[in-house]
């Protein structure tokens, strides 16, 4: 396990793992959540960094792209659609509708297709003052014990961290956000589930 944080501010279109910003990912393959609208990316995450928290070989030039349905719109509520605290498939059929992680070929030019543009920020090492965001080991403060085994736990951070203006990334800003990457992945599809939780 590593501590993380996302203080740093980065150009929109770095390589390094960040949140925020563009993605390196084909206009092609940019989802669109239920409502047909394209979905925000909410981290960038070169292959290199998922290789060394899960140990495992991935395709060089490559890139795991995190995106969710989102809205600054008094009256839009997708509580429902980010938030999963049961286990209960109908709510995770939603999830995985309104949520995506894609693993991708880096394309020459980064896009954004989304109506928002969330401030992009490194993800650097933390010293640990913050317990609820951080790499590999195991998740902290699930409410249930969601059971995935297809999936390996990458990632889990305070969606508090997030830039001012984009604490509401999970609808609450108290919430805390979960990444797990799929075993067996395939280029240029959804690999992973990414949802928050909140007491």
């Amino acid at each position: 396990m590593e501590y993380i944080e996302f203080n740093k501010t980065s150009e929109s279109n770095s390589l390094l793992p960040r949140i925020g910003g563009k993605s390196f990912i084909s206009s092609d393959y940019w989802p669109k959540d239920g409502s047909e609208n394209p979905m925000t990316l909410i981290l960038s995450l070169p292959s290199e960094i998922i290789s060394k928290v899960l140990k495992i070989d991935l395709e060089k030039n490559t890139f795991f792209s995190v995106f969710s349905t989102y809205s600054k719109e008094k009256g839009d509520y997708f509580l429902d659609k980010v938030i999963y605290n049961v286990d209960d498939a109908d709510e995770l059929d939603i999830i995985k509708e309104n949520t995506k992680i894609i693993f991708h070929r880096k394309e020459n030019d980064s896009i954004n297709l989304s109506k928002y543009e969330i401030p992009a920020y490194e993800i650097t090492v933390a010293d640990g003052t913050d317990k609820e965001t951080f790499l590999g080991g195991e998740p902290k403060f699930l409410q249930e014990e969601l059971a995935f085994e297809e999936f390996d736990f990458f990632m889990q951070f305070y969606g508090g961290n997030f830039p001012s203006g984009y604490k509401n990334i999970l609808f609450l800003a108290d919430a805390i956000g979960y990444i797990f990457i799929e075993k067996n992945i395939q280029i240029n599809k959804s690999c992973g589930l990414y949802f928050g939780q909140s007491t």
